[in-house]
């Protein structure tokens, strides 16, 4: 309109990570989430959602080594089609955390048994990687909780303890 600045936003260039497959068992990606390998490799993670769930679906995670602007193909990081002791889960609400001065990143993450619709029974996973998000590594958590662990976002590391924030669904 005549006399009004135009608005310039934050955003400044786009690229994408990757694709998702029309025709296949996911209908929608969700919650992205980025982290620093080293100079300019970088990490995402994001869900894929299942078909058929409200919010659940599968954790992958690619690489790339230019800053973001090319990125190799996903790999699974937490996959409903693996078996786990008997048990088959789904997965929501991933995060990446590298701690300082580890060459390691984890990811964490909320599982459900995938017989569920939603993740309103979830506990808390993790995986970590050691080679630069190329593979993965499940590891089984010790939660002293008996209630439902929802993440909502990265460790944090406060004197010499680290804090995961979740909150807890009780009904």
């Amino acid at each position: 309109m005549a006399g009004e600045e135009s608005y310039k936003g934050d955003v400044e260039d786009v690229r994408t990570v990757s694709t998702l497959q029309e025709g296949t068992r996911y209908n929608r990606v969700w919650q992205p989430y980025l982290a620093r390998w080293s100079d300019k490799h970088l990490i995402a993670t994001w869900g894929h959602h299942l078909r058929g769930k409200v919010d659940m679906g599968d954790i992958v995670a690619a690489v790339s080594l230019d800053d973001g602007d090319t990125w190799q193909p996903p790999v699974e990081v937490f996959d409903h089609r693996n078996d786990r002791g008997g048990k088959r889960f789904a997965y929501a609400n991933a995060t990446l955390y590298r701690a300082p001065g580890q060459e390691v990143i984890w990811c964490f993450a909320m599982r459900c048994r995938l017989h569920y619709w939603d993740s309103e029974n979830s506990e808390l996973c993790a995986a970590y990687t050691a080679d630069g998000g190329y593979s993965w590594i499940g590891v089984e958590l010790t939660v002293h909780t008996s209630s439902p662990l929802i993440t909502t976002n990265r460790p944090i590391k406060l004197g010499d303890s680290f804090f995961l924030p979740v909150h807890r669904r009780t009904n």
